[in-house]
């Protein structure tokens, strides 16, 4: 059904700004698990929409939280 709605030329930027991220927020497991596995499967089953994902302010401890 949902590619009936999205034309050819449609794609989707997602951007995520961690501006007001807290430590407890990174470090909530599940919710890391919940994104990860909305932005895999949207490249998985909608290669061509997801054009760009872009995460900003993230504070210097993300990389610890997004590689677990």
């Amino acid at each position: 059904m949902l590619e009936t709605l999205i034309s050819l030329n449609d794609s989707l930027v997602l951007i995520i700004d961690l501006k007001s991220a807290k430590l407890k927020d990174l470090s909530n497991k599940h919710a890391n698990a919940v994104f990860k596995l909305l932005v895999d499967q949207t490249q998985r089953f909608y290669p061509n929409l997801l054009d760009k994902c872009y995460i900003v302010n993230t504070p210097i401890y993300f990389p610890d939280y997004w590689e677990s």
